[in-house]
């Protein structure tokens, strides 16, 4: 019965280590979709100044 005490611990452990996981998975994709952003951008003000000759 001793051991029991330890169960809980684990389990609280285990939902914060996944809890982590994807709160860093997150905000990697959302880095790299505001990077993706910005080269749409870019692409976008490139594709204009060369339509218009700016």
């Amino acid at each position: 019965m001793m051991a029991m005490w330890w169960y809980p611990y684990t389990v609280i452990k285990q939902l914060d280590q996944k809890e982590n996981q994807l709160l860093l998975t997150a905000k990697e994709e959302v880095a790299a979709a505001k990077e993706e952003i910005e080269v749409i951008k870019a692409e976008k003000k490139g594709f204009l100044s060369r339509l218009f000759g700016k």
